[in-house]
């Protein structure tokens, strides 16, 4: 037997080294690991009920409410979700409490004696130690967050009892293909036989469509079967939607939720067809009302910052609209680094009307854009209200001693971006920020 690490950090090291790419997909590696370890005879004979969640954007917020119910409920739940901020155990979640160094230790040791002639991806490791942690757990439910498409993503080793697809947008395209029916393709690939898809995305692909059809899927469709809105009064919203027996569910009186209302409404009709018992009035407000996540239009507490993870066009779409949405008397101005796999041209483009300066800074990651790159893309944008910084840690320095009176400061683009800010910050794990 190999000498295996004894810490958390040692492991995840150990982990990267065992894989020579950083994502190859397929499921037969790690499906062969489920079954040594059980996970697959567990989860198909268990009464656990899952929800896998799939789409360009959207997922993390979607998951995020999901177990925000479960545990304002007081019902066990799992909640697998990545990339992470600032600590790995981040992505492994019981009841909303993030899993300790020594129990994810643990569930590598034990995956480690299956995988001796079987190396697995970083990826792939974390999706077996969060299933393995659930299933020692004996969660009641287990929500898994895909990480790249759907079809191919190792949480699909599982089968979901209900689907969800928040978004079909363009990214990833060397793994996904170039158009929306590929890319839908690939994300449908988590739905299951006679199992409900619920489905944010209001433009459905034909290739979902044929998918769904052959599986006989039933479909709920945002603004169809459930939709989040508005009241008469203006100052509060109500949800619509319904059970598995679609019948009419609505709750009034919401305030608004610090995640995008169109994740509220995905997570509140995939509960209502899991249990809409659990969709009491109380439960739904509390698990509104509390539930915030870094990274996601988050205004840092006590300073006039905002943290925003936008790096495909669709998601730099929506958050000029919330810029837009929450006007300041200054200016915006913008800390960008992001990857240079993502389609930089767009993103830039959806937020260059809403940012008055950017500084661009540089990352300290293999995959991330080079600053020439950047200044490139500016200078064809035609924006050079811009400057060139060696770091975030760089740029931040000098962006917040320039913030004036009614000014506001975007640190937005990578989840590294963010998670070097709140490093710059001393913030060593998300309870500092929530």
């Amino acid at each position: 037997m190999r000498d295996l690490p004894d810490n958390l950090s040692d492991w995840l090291t150990w982990i990267e080294a065992l894989h020579p790419q950083e994502v190859e997909m397929g499921l037969s590696r790690v499906r062969a690991i489920a079954e040594r370890l059980g996970l697959i005879e567990y989860f198909r004979q268990s009464n656990i009920k899952v929800i896998t969640i799939a789409g360009t954007n959207g997922k993390g917020s979607t998951a995020a409410m999901l177990e925000k119910i479960a545990c304002v409920s007081e019902r066990s739940v799992g909640c697998f979700s990545s990339p992470h901020f600032l600590r790995y155990n981040e992505r492994i979640r019981l009841n909303g409490v993030e899993a300790t160094d020594e129990y994810i230790c643990q569930v590598f040791s034990e995956i480690a004696l299956h995988t001796a002639d079987q190396p697995l991806t970083y990826f792939e490791y974390g999706t077996l130690a969060a299933l393995q942690t659930f299933k020692h757990a004996a969660v009641e439910f287990v929500i898994l967050e895909v990480g790249l498409g759907g079809r191919l993503d190792a949480a699909n080793i599982i089968d979901a009892d209900i689907a969800v697809i928040t978004s079909i947008g363009i990214d990833h395209q060397d793994w996904l293909g170039d158009d929306r029916e590929q890319i839908g393709f690939e994300k449908a690939g988590i739905l299951r036989a006679y199992q409900p898809l619920v489905c944010s995305e209001t433009d459905i692909p034909d290739s979902v469509v044929e998918l769904m059809k052959s599986l006989c899927t039933s479909l709920y469709v945002r603004n169809i079967d459930f939709s989040i809105e508005h009241q008469e009064s203006r100052s509060n919203w109500q949800w619509h939607g319904c059970d598995s027996n679609r019948t009419k569910i609505t709750i009034d009186h919401l305030t608004e939720p610090h995640i995008p209302k169109e994740s509220t409404a995905a997570a509140l009709q995939a509960i209502a067809l899991l249990d809409s018992s659990l969709l009491t009035s109380k439960t739904v407000q509390t698990a509104i009302s509390t539930l915030r996540m870094p990274g996601r239009f988050f205004n840092v507490p006590n300073k006039p910052i905002i943290l925003d993870v936008a790096h495909n066009p669709d998601a730099a779409a929506y958050l000029a609209n919330q810029l837009k949405q929450h006007p300041v008397s200054g200016k915006t101005i913008a800390v960008f680094g992001v990857m240079a796999d993502k389609d930089l041209d767009g993103i830039v483009t959806a937020l260059q009307d809403s940012i008055d300066f950017w500084y661009l800074a540089a990352l300290d990651r293999p995959r991330a854009a080079q600053i020439t790159e950047m200044v490139n893309l500016f200078e064809r944008q035609g924006i050079d209200a811009c400057r060139t910084m060696t770091s975030v840690n760089a740029a931040l320095a000098e962006a917040e001693t320039l913030i004036g009176k009614g000014d506001r400061l975007l640190v937005v683009g990578s989840f590294f971006t963010v998670a070097a800010a709140l490093d710059v910050w001393g913030i060593r794990s998300l309870s500092e920020l929530l």
